[in-house]
């Protein structure tokens, strides 16, 4: 990917320096994702609290992860708990195509997903607003 990194307020981001584009055919159909120059991501949007398990931007988490913050950020899904739910459910299934060992996948879906990761993203849409408007998904 063309990125680079930077950090702010305590979280490395990872900024897009080129366009990318990707498609994927998972249990929801067709989905095209267009990233443009300037996209944010965090990779992972993995707490703190289980990082010594699993590392934010390792190999088998980077595609997975650009296709979740892309849905969320563009509320590709809705904005209620069915879309959140629907897009974490897509993540796993692109964590297993790349790789991400069962152990790891039920780690980091426990940790963005459920309560805890429905608080959290709640949390951050006032934030995304600013941060992920350089992303185009469409079916």
């Amino acid at each position: 990917f063309p990125v680079t990194i930077f950090i702010g307020d305590s979280s490395t981001w990872w900024a897009f320096i080129g366009n990318w584009k990707g498609t994927i055919h998972c249990s929801e159909g067709k989905i095209e994702l267009y990233v443009k120059t300037g996209f944010h991501t965090d990779w992972a949007s993995v707490p703190r609290l289980f990082r010594g398990f699993v590392d934010n931007d390792e190999r088998s988490l980077i595609i997975p992860s650009l296709w979740h913050d892309a849905f969320f950020k563009t509320k590709f899904f809705g904005e209620n708990k069915n879309g959140f739910d629907i897009a974490n459910k897509i993540f796993g299934e692109l964590m297993e195509i790349c790789g991400t060992s069962d152990t790891k996948r039920g780690i980091v879906l426990d940790a963005v997903g459920g309560t805890v990761g429905w608080i959290n993203y709640k949390k951050k849409e006032e934030r995304d607003k600013v941060l992920y408007q350089h992303c185009i998904i469409s079916r």
